[in-house]
């Protein structure tokens, strides 16, 4: 649902692979050449790429030489919206 109330669509299937995944464990233990599947929103899996099986419909994205994280989720990013950008104008003497 939507924040209105709305049915919303799910969002295809979508698969990284060849990606280095770093855990958000305790050990934290790197793992090379993975691949994650994204389904309904959600981490449906991640398993060594050599072996992974990739339904039709899913979406590819090539992960070679990048690091994923996830579950790791951005605490400090600011989206600029009206309240925010009068607040901002308060000190500046604008009103």
């Amino acid at each position: 649902m939507s924040a209105f109330g709305q049915p919303t669509q799910a969002p295809p299937p979508l698969a990284v692979e060849h990606v280095t995944v770093l855990p958000m464990t305790v050990d934290g233990v790197m793992l090379h050449d993975q691949s994650m599947t994204v389904q309904n929103g959600s981490i449906a899996r991640i398993e060594a790429s050599m072996g992974a099986k990739v339904g039709a419909g899913v979406g590819l994205v090539d992960g070679t030489g990048k690091h994923l994280m996830p579950s790791l989720t951005d605490a400090y990013l600011y989206l600029e919206n009206d309240r925010i950008l009068r607040m901002s104008r308060v000190g500046n003497g604008n009103v």
